[in-house]
């Protein structure tokens, strides 16, 4: 999705978990911005970008306390949003 803001982005999540989620990650344009460590199987939060540079992708990662036989934790991933700025007039 593409979306245009005015000012800082507002990041507003909602994460349900099959398990307990470890951690989940704001992840602008590659680099981990914010995390937050629930300890429950379901989260909610809101985060401001304060360094907002424009121009730039956003998407939540999401990983899980359990693993698989192999070690591996269980890992999610949001689809990512282009935001973009409004111009000022």
């Amino acid at each position: 999705e593409n979306i245009v803001v005015k000012g800082m982005p507002l990041i507003m999540a909602s994460v349900q978990g099959t398990e307990r989620l470890a951690a989940v990650e704001v992840i602008r344009n590659g680099v981990v911005l914010h995390r937050v460590s629930p300890e429950r199987k379901e989260v909610r939060f809101e985060w401001s970008d304060t360094t907002f540079p424009g121009e730039s992708w956003y998407y939540l990662r999401v990983t899980q306390a359990d693993a698989d036989k192999n070690g591996n934790p269980s890992l999610a991933w949001s689809s990512p949003i282009w935001v973009g700025t409004k111009r000022q007039d």
